[in-house]
């Protein structure tokens, strides 16, 4: 009877502290388990044919951050698969379009559309006594890139007919996708025509996942454990997420302006550019870049959101900044610089999210208030 009571008592023991231990480490120290891996997505999403990834037409899906950086927002599709209200492809004539091309930041990760800076911008503006509506679309969509950027205005943009074209080009990972993204098929100019993501698919729920996921996120139940997740990276290293660390190494090489890692993507990137602002001049339209700077641009020396510290030098701050305002400058492309309305607010008040490296509402607020200010002086 004493072994037994002594075995149930070593069971009661362990058990409790296994589950007081797992409560610590998901309350204080959280493990990136499963949940937190696929938290980078939602059910909102389908295969393109030109495109490796594009949003569900007249989709409703529940976006949700893991660690709370956000509460849930429903993402509302229309019949284009856009986050925006349907748009019928005749424009009136006392009307002003201004399609908004982009990534995450432009779809408006973790907040609710009229709380985006597309959104925003189209409000503030006519409330400026304009002689004519504007009406913005929103065609921002996650894990774009510059590629997709290109295509998503030469296939489907133009048939709304815009005066101003305005791509959200986000300095944290626009031109480290190309890396990722591989032109399958290209046109007579060398261009991008189909392309698709080497580490990420679509699975059947509407979901981007990770192709490749290390043993420890394929064992059930266990792989939600914030402790069996900390023992497998501490005993085997086997919770690194394929590509992360190299993330942080490429992430510090861009911005840093004695790396030169990655100039071919930065002229693949400026080529998309230029091509995209002679393709609108063509139909007497204008493109406007809308330079997107990271959280550590902004609130500087604050960590990477994969917990690893990302040395950023003073003197590198807005070294990429100014090296596409020149090509821009160079190549007659309008542009808006936002880090400066950034920093601007930033000493008073928190503009992108904890743990997640995307604008909050002020941040979108800043932002549309700069755009709009922009988009004024290009109208009159």
């Amino acid at each position: 009877m004493k072994k037994l009571r002594r075995a149930i008592l070593a069971c009661i023991v362990t058990v409790v502290t296994l589950v007081s231990s797992e409560f610590i480490l998901s309350r204080f120290f959280p493990q990136r388990t499963i949940d937190y891996v696929q938290s980078i997505s939602f059910r909102c999403f389908e295969e393109g044919e030109h495109r490796w990834v594009k949003m569900k037409k007249n989709g409703s899906c529940k976006l949700q951050s893991m660690y709370d950086s956000f509460k849930p927002v429903e993402v509302i599709t229309n019949g284009y698969g856009l986050r925006n209200p349907e748009i019928p492809i005749a424009k009136p004539s006392n009307m002003k379009r201004i399609l908004f091309i982009g990534d995450s930041f432009t779809m408006g990760w973790g907040v609710k559309d009229e709380d985006g800076f597309v959104r925003q911008t189209e409000t503030r503006m006519n409330h400026m006594n304009l002689p004519f509506a504007i009406q913005t679309i929103n065609a921002g969509f996650t894990a774009a890139g510059p590629s997709g950027y290109y295509l998503s205005l030469k296939l489907d943009g133009m048939q709304f007919d815009p005066d101003i074209v305005v791509v959200g080009f986000y300095l944290g990972n626009d031109i480290l996708s190309r890396k990722d993204v591989e032109w399958v098929k290209t046109d007579d100019q060398g261009l991008p025509d189909v392309v698709r993501s080497k580490s990420n698919y679509i699975d059947a729920t509407g979901q981007l996942r990770l192709k490749d996921l290390p043993l420890a996120y394929h064992i059930p139940y266990l792989r939600r454990s914030h402790l069996f997740i900390l023992m497998m990276n501490t005993i085997f290293r086997d919770t690194v997420i394929p590509g992360q660390e190299e993330l942080i190494t490429d992430t510090a090489c861009i911005f840093n302006r004695d790396c030169h890692a990655f100039d071919q993507g930065k002229s693949e990137v400026k080529l998309l550019f230029s091509t995209m602002n002679t393709m609108l001049k063509q139909h007497g339209k204008r493109l406007v870049i809308a330079i997107i700077p990271t959280n550590f641009q902004v609130h500087f020396n604050v960590e990477y959101k994969t917990q690893y510290n990302l040395p950023l030098k003073p003197s590198n701050r807005r070294f990429l900044n100014d090296e596409f305002i020149q090509h821009f400058i160079q190549q007659e492309i309008e542009y808006i610089d936002l880090l400066p309305p950034l920093l601007e607010k930033a000493g008073s008040e928190r503009l992108y999210f904890t743990q997640d490296d995307h604008w909050n509402e002020a941040g979108h607020r800043v932002a549309a208030e700069a755009i709009s200010q922009k988009l004024i002086s290009l109208f009159q």
